[in-house]
């Protein structure tokens, strides 16, 4: 396995994990009862959140592929 095949697969990974983040927010359903993130957060910090990693996710997913712009420096 190569740098790039492991990134692709951490890649996965990490969108597979924001769909449960998503769910276990929106069903507030939390395993640890001490902490609640809805007391701690407003819904539109978890929406920048959520907005910010489905950003990362793509752009990460341009970069893997080959189709990210590349800008003259």
């Amino acid at each position: 396995m190569n740098s790039k095949d492991l990134a692709k697969e951490y890649l996965e990974r990490c969108k597979k994990r924001l769909k449960a983040l998503e769910l276990l927010y929106q069903e507030k359903s939390y395993a640890d009862i001490d902490f609640l993130p809805s007391e701690e957060y407003k819904e539109s910090d978890a929406k920048r959140a959520k907005e910010a990693a489905k950003f990362s996710i793509g752009l990460l997913e341009k970069i893997l592929s080959g189709k990210a712009e590349k800008k003259n420096e």
